[in-house]
């Protein structure tokens, strides 16, 4: 029998046991010259560790017939995870052991007890995810800082507030940079292409070394980390939809606010809305006067874009220029020519070697061919000799059947037949409408599509597109 030893440690704590400990400990169980693997510094969330990838390679090549773990989380944290892990290792004869749980696989006791403690795991795991949760939000309340890079113009200090280790922002010499961008902004009526453009060409570089954007640039126009709020700020806010954790008296026109709240409430509203923002006054003080940055959320709510039509090419969207920004059209003189957005912000010299129009004359036969080829490998699957209303009978049949196994199945035989279930549902639903998708399949045509039908499709058939003055890069999904 041949043994190996897995081992893992998410992080060096002092309340942690170190890998060496676990293969120790489980050394006893071992006898001679196990096989040993570890992973450090990886979390139980998944699977996808190099360590445990090579000893399941072992075990599905026959190698090993014995796991010992010195408990069942250094595997695994997801109860879905072990589920299908350990219904591979029955199929495979290999067993599994948990020094410090007492138990292993071989008996149906030890699966019973496995799986019931696995479920506790998984309680564990949630549980402690809704703390690091709340916690995020108690110390935002506070105004305490919450992580990440400090904004530009600042840098970060330690600092203790109400018995909490924290950081607190500081200004630095790049604040001067932050108080020219309002100004440009607000005082030279500027655009921000303008503003990134202008500071590409002077050479100064953005927080972590790289190039202005319009982006990086809407961003500081947009951070309440800047302001000295006081009660017009406040006011603003407040009216803007935000939740507002600090009371009026603590915006006192000198300190900075900290905003955070969930990536589902800042979907579609990136460096505009503020609606769902939570709101607290922080330990730092502001570098913009409350004035300056209330003209500039009024300036900059005025010039917000309505949402881009693409009425001008079905290819937009999916093309890119060789400098790895995006091409926009731009029709002139009959013709719709591509440009691309960093040489608005003076970071391209490139230019791609043809025009919107000519590309799309180019790839309409390709996309063509493609849609008959999908349309071709999506024709139904049914046997056609048999009568429609056969066939969907048939189907129905074994749909009931496989419906009525799901209740005593688990683990991996769980997952294929829910897969199996969703092939006979499409199935039917290709048996249903066989006639007229065959039919439409010999009809349609890529170049009798209205615009809409063309830019659809070809999202479905293309993943990119790259140009550059001397080659154009063709991608298809």
């Amino acid at each position: 029998m041949k043994t190996a030893i897995y081992a893992r440690q998410s992080a060096d704590k002092r309340d942690s046991i170190s890998i060496e400990s676990q293969i120790d400990d489980c050394m006893a169980l071992a006898g001679k010259e196990p096989y040993i693997f570890s992973d450090r510094g990886f979390s139980g969330a998944t699977l996808n560790r190099p360590g445990f990838s090579e000893l399941m390679s072992l075990v599905r090549s026959k190698e090993i017939d014995r796991i010992i773990i010195y408990r069942l989380d250094r595997i695994s944290r997801s109860l879905i995870d072990f589920v299908i892990l350990t219904d591979e290792l029955k199929k495979l004869g290999v067993t599994l052991i948990s020094r410090t749980e007492g138990f292993d696989t071989s008996s149906e006791t030890g699966i019973i007890l496995l799986n019931i403690l696995m479920m506790f795991a998984e309680m564990e795991r949630g549980a402690i995810r809704r703390r690091v949760t709340d916690n995020y939000y108690a110390r935002g309340k506070l105004g305490l800082y919450l992580g990440g890079y400090a904004p530009i113009g600042y840098d970060k200090a330690d600092t203790i507030h109400m018995g909490y280790k924290t950081s607190c922002f500081v200004p630095n010499s790049d604040r001067v940079l932050v108080e020219e961008i309002y100004s440009l902004y607000v005082n030279s009526h500027m655009s921000i292409n303008s503003i990134a453009a202008h500071l590409n060409d002077r050479h100064i570089k953005g927080k972590r070394g790289g190039g202005w954007t319009a982006s990086s640039v809407r961003r500081i126009l947009r951070s309440p980390v800047y302001v000295m709020a006081d009660k017009s700020v406040y006011d603003y806010l407040l009216s803007q939809g935000c939740v507002i954790n600090s009371d009026c008296a603590a915006f006192d026109g000198k300190h900075g606010l900290m905003s955070y709240s969930g990536s589902e409430q800042r979907s579609g509203t990136k460096h505009t809305s503020f609606c769902g923002e939570n709101i607290s006054v922080g330990l730092h003080r502001g570098i913009i006067p409350a004035p300056l940055w209330l003209e500039a959320q009024s300036r900059r709510f005025a010039s917000v874009p309505s949402a881009a039509t693409g009425k001008t090419s079905w290819l937009q969207g999916l093309m890119k220029c060789s400098c790895g920004y995006s091409l926009y059209t731009k029709s002139y003189k009959g013709r719709i020519y591509l440009c691309c957005r960093g040489r608005k912000l003076h970071l391209c010299t490139d230019k791609p070697c043809i025009t919107a129009d000519e590309l799309e004359s180019l790839l309409e036969p390709m996309l063509e061919s493609r849609l008959k080829l999908f349309f071709k490998s999506y024709s139904s699957p049914c046997d056609t000799t048999s009568s429609q209303a056969d066939v969907i009978a048939q189907i129905d049949c074994e749909i009931e059947n496989s419906e009525t196994r799901l209740a005593r199945l688990q683990g991996a035989q769980l997952s294929e037949c829910i897969a199996q279930l969703e092939k006979l549902r499409r199935q039917r639903l290709y048996a249903k409408k066989q006639p007229p998708l065959q039919d439409e399949a010999e009809a349609i045509s890529f170049s009798s599509l209205d615009f809409e039908s063309k830019k659809l499709v070809a999202s479905l058939l293309i993943t990119r597109i790259e140009l550059s003055s001397a080659y154009i890069k063709l991608i298809f999904t």
